[in-house]
């Protein structure tokens, strides 16, 4: 009987574990929607089984722009419930321009004009 339930543990942990690898991979601004409409569908394990899937974000603290991304699967009303989590960082603030140390464009000609030759 005990080897049953491990099995089947298992088995619910690996449809947890393969439900985790979608959201990892959505953008922030996906996620962002996540928590405002939660990612509900419907899974099929490999013991052929349907598991419902939820997946929320919240804040992680108020004011903050990283998110927690909570999935939850259960099977049944009554069924046990596993939950994973992780965090989704906040994308760098477009309002800070970005440095591009290699951006030659603003050097003129002019500047190289009076440099003595015989100085390299």
């Amino acid at each position: 009987m005990a080897e049953r339930f491990v099995w089947q543990t298992h088995l619910r942990q690996d449809v947890l574990d393969d439900a985790m690898a979608e959201p990892r991979a959505l953008s922030y601004e996906v996620l962002q929607g996540i928590s405002v409409q939660p990612l509900r569908k419907k899974v099929r394990g490999r013991d052929q089984k349907v598991y419902d899937l939820v997946a929320t974000a919240d804040l992680v603290e108020p004011g903050s722009q990283d998110l927690e991304i909570t999935v939850r699967l259960k099977r049944g009303w009554f069924g046990a419930t596993l939950t994973d989590s992780f965090l989704a960082s906040a994308p760098p603030s477009s309002e800070t321009p970005a440095v591009n140390d290699d951006d030659d464009d603003n050097v003129s000609d002019k500047d190289h004009d009076d440099a003595d030759p015989d100085a390299i």
